[in-house]
C-alpha cells in the first residue's frame, strides 16, 4: 500500500475513535471530530511515516541501562547475601540506582531475622494454652 493510502487509513481510524459513543453511524465522520484533533497526528505521520513519539532528549541513563542492570543482577546472583550498599560501592553506582535495578527485575532485598527465640519449655506452654 502506498504512503497516501496508509495515511488515509490512519486518519479514518482516528476519526472512528473520536466519534461520540452515543452517536449514530454516518458516512460523514468529520462532523464528530474536529481537524485540530487529528491534523497534528496526520502531519506527523506524513513527516515520519509513524505516529510513535520520538526519543526524548536529555541525559542518557547509565546506571540503570541494560548492560549495567545485567551486571548488577549477575553480582547479586553470585552472592545474594551481599548488601545493597556494598553492591553499589563495588559497581560504582549510587545506592538508589542499585535498588532501582533490583526492583525493576523483581529482586526484593530482605534480611532474615529471628524475631522470637524458642526455648526448651515452649512446646509445654503451647500445649497448656490449647
Amino acid at each position: 500500500m502506498e504512503f497516501q493510502g496508509r495515511c488515509g487509513l490512519v486518519v479514518r481510524s482516528w476519526l472512528r475513535t473520536c466519534k461520540a459513543p452515543d452517536s449514530e453511524p454516518d458516512s460523514t465522520e468529520d462532523q464528530w471530530c474536529s481537524q485540530s484533533v487529528w491534523r497534528p497526528g496526520q502531519n506527523k505521520f506524513k513527516r515520519t511515516g509513524s505516529v510513535t513519539d520520538a526519543s526524548r532528549s536529555g541525559r542518557p541513563k547509565t546506571a540503570t541501562d541494560e548492560g549495567s542492570s545485567t551486571q548488577v543482577l549477575a553480582s547479586m546472583a553470585s552472592s545474594p547475601t551481599k548488601g545493597t550498599r556494598r553492591l553499589s560501592a563495588q559497581m560504582g553506582i549510587s545506592r538508589s540506582s542499585g535498588m532501582h535495578n533490583l526492583r525493576t527485575n523483581k529482586w526484593h532485598p530482605y534480611k532474615l531475622r529471628m524475631l522470637q527465640h524458642l526455648t526448651e519449655d515452649d512446646p509445654e506452654r503451647r500445649n497448656r494454652v490449647q
